[in-house]
């Protein structure tokens, strides 16, 4: 498991070992729900094509099938003292948001760098974003892989009387959570990019993933585990050559913000 640890959260501010995924199948099938109806659409599959392909293909620096056994371990069980502590933080913040709030949620549902963070170090459509793209691909990977193999029901499938989600997502599993996962490899990326505004980074993937707790759309312990598994994926991306190559290219052009 990746050293980083995550706490518990707290709103920032906006200035048993189950057996490996057990088919091709069941992998192919989360792949499926969390690209086309967990983490995005439709509608942006169709308008933005040249990223949906880079989202789909996965494996450019990771194969998902390379990761460990165990690298995400099994989400709390059913009834158990951290599954009850994730429906009661699920159930407070359901109380207390606001329509600002769930405005806010939705519009952080497509898993997009700008869509997490305010200012990008780069140029829309530049070489930089295409290397984001990619690494997004492979976490992506990743997550569906443990999707596939735990299939956690999300909150609100779970117990659809108790907790009102700020919009339907009825596709997909829970755990873990890949809008954590990717903003956590993306805010890594942005850091070694642009190392002068890395806690900044770091802070809005950790919003972004509170937001989707916030929403009621994944447990507390959904974002943990995704947001350990975006940092552990993104680190064995930075160990391949091309992952290298591409960043020492790509570090020095930060735009200044």
């Amino acid at each position: 498991m990746c050293s980083v640890k995550f706490t518990a959260f707290t709103a920032i501010p906006r200035t048993t070992k189950e057996p490996l995924v057990k088919s091709s199948a069941a992998l192919l099938l989360a792949s499926i729900c969390f690209f086309s109806g967990c983490a995005g659409s439709t509608t942006e599959k169709q308008t933005d094509p040249k990223k949906w392909a880079f989202w789909e293909k996965g494996g450019y620096y990771v194969k998902a099938e390379s990761l460990p056994e165990g690298l995400v371990p099994p989400p709390p069980a059913a009834g158990s003292s951290v599954d009850k502590e994730d429906l009661a933080e699920l159930e407070a913040w359901q109380k207390k948001r606001t329509d600002k709030l769930c405005e806010e949620v939705i519009a952080q549902k497509r898993v997009e760098p700008d869509t997490f963070f305010k200012k990008l170090p780069f140029e829309p459509k530049s070489s930089a974003e295409a290397v984001l793209l990619k690494i997004r691909a492979d976490v992506g990977q990743a997550v569906s892989r443990y999707k596939a193999e735990y299939a956690r029901a999300r909150p609100f499938l779970r117990e659809p009387d108790r907790f009102k989600p700020c919009y339907p997502e009825g596709h997909g599993t829970s755990y873990p959570s890949g809008h954590a996962a990717i903003s956590q490899a993306y805010a890594l990326a942005l850091g070694d990019l642009d190392p002068a505004h890395r806690t900044l980074y770091l802070n809005e993937a950790k919003q972004a993933g509170l937001y989707r707790v916030i929403g009621g759309v994944h447990h507390p312990s959904d974002i943990r585990a995704g947001a350990e598994l975006g940092a552990a994926v993104y680190a064995r991306i930075k160990q391949t050559p091309e992952f290298r190559k591409e960043l020492a290219s790509l570090q020095g052009r930060a735009l200044e913000k």
